[in-house]
């Protein structure tokens, strides 16, 4: 097909999905090397992931559901023109939202279509069309030889720098294809400000504090014990079991209920708890809401001294930003 006719037959089917809240606006399969899950390391990617739940208030950024189940999507402009793909948005979204905006068949049932319907305010049974009509739009975006940008026009394929995710996050987009978001007072400066800034702040993290609790568990319904450092900074709760490897480390040997497991949710592998009865795997996304509700000193377990705290340093200060909100 001729690139222009395909262009023109790309520009209008967009039009017509955009009339939806929710929409699967799928990349290019050449683009999926680029996702950037793959390109930022593991440490990298559960920074960006706390960013973006912190910004949105651990709420769906389509349907505004409250659940620790995020899940972060990138959001995309598709330039025809220049055959330029650039990052619009990183956000969180339900795990119904984000099955919805990937389309997989494996995750196509009637529970998620029922959401889409809900969301978009449409007759379940306009779904199929819907659907034609991305998949058609997904098809042409295959005729177009794509560059993969970040927000600011940089090719993707040579690296992304993580303080660029981060400032996107907190500022919005500032792309010349939509209109720009309003600034927020997130007070951004430069990475030297922000180390300098956490210096003066290290004697918070002079002792790490370890909490053990128990919970009935998800599966079988008996009560387990569940344990977890609380790393805090100026008042925020900046990382739980599953944030930090050394201290995951640590759990791991001290703990015997503490094991290396598999997350279908995270897709990899994590240091987590798990039922003393059953072996569930009890999943770290809640951690952080139970240390909110009813997690407190009474479930002091231990503190240990912290002699990993350069490799903390290290890992967190990047971290930085998402605790200036």
């Amino acid at each position: 097909m001729d690139k222009n006719l395909s262009a023109e037959k790309c520009l209008l089917l967009e039009k017509e999905l955009s009339k939806y809240k929710l929409w699967a606006n799928l990349n290019p399969e050449k683009a999926f090397p680029l996702d950037l899950k793959r390109i930022l390391s593991k440490e990298e990617w559960k920074i960006l992931e706390k960013a973006v739940y912190k910004k949105q208030e651990y709420k769906c950024h389509l349907c505004i559901a409250s659940t620790s189940q995020l899940m972060i999507h990138e959001q995309w402009f598709f330039d025809y023109n220049t055959s330029k793909q650039q990052l619009k948005d990183i956000v969180a979204l339900c795990d119904l939202c984000y099955f919805n905006t990937h389309l997989e068949k494996k995750n196509l049932k009637k529970k998620v279509i029922l959401h889409w319907s809900l969301v978009n305010n449409e007759q379940y049974h306009n779904f199929e069309e819907y659907k034609k009509n991305v998949m058609e739009l997904w098809e042409l975006r295959k005729h177009f030889n794509w560059q993969v940008e970040d927000n600011l026009g940089n090719d993707i394929s040579r690296g992304i720098s993580l303080y660029t995710l981060l400032k996107l996050v907190a500022n919005g987009y500032k792309g010349e294809y939509v209109p720009q978001s309003q600034e927020n007072d997130w007070n951004f400066t430069t990475i030297e400000d922000i180390f300098d800034q956490f210096e003066k702040s290290v004697s918070e993290l002079e002792k790490i504090r370890i909490y053990k609790w128990n919970k009935e568990c998800w599966k079988c319904q008996k009560e387990t014990p569940h344990v977890s450092y609380c790393i805090a900074f100026q008042g925020e709760i900046i990382g739980c079991i599953g944030d930090i490897e050394k201290l995951d480390k640590y759990l791991l040997e001290d703990y015997p209920f503490v094991k290396d497991v598999y997350s279908k949710t995270q897709e990899r592998r994590v240091i987590g708890n798990t039922c003393i009865h059953c072996g569930a795997y009890q999943g770290n996304y809640f951690i952080f809401d139970e240390f909110l509700h009813y997690v407190d000193d009474k479930n002091l377990d231990k503190t240990i001294q912290n002699i990993l705290f350069m490799k903390i340093y290290l890992l967190l200060s990047p971290c930085l930003p998402i605790w200036r909100i």
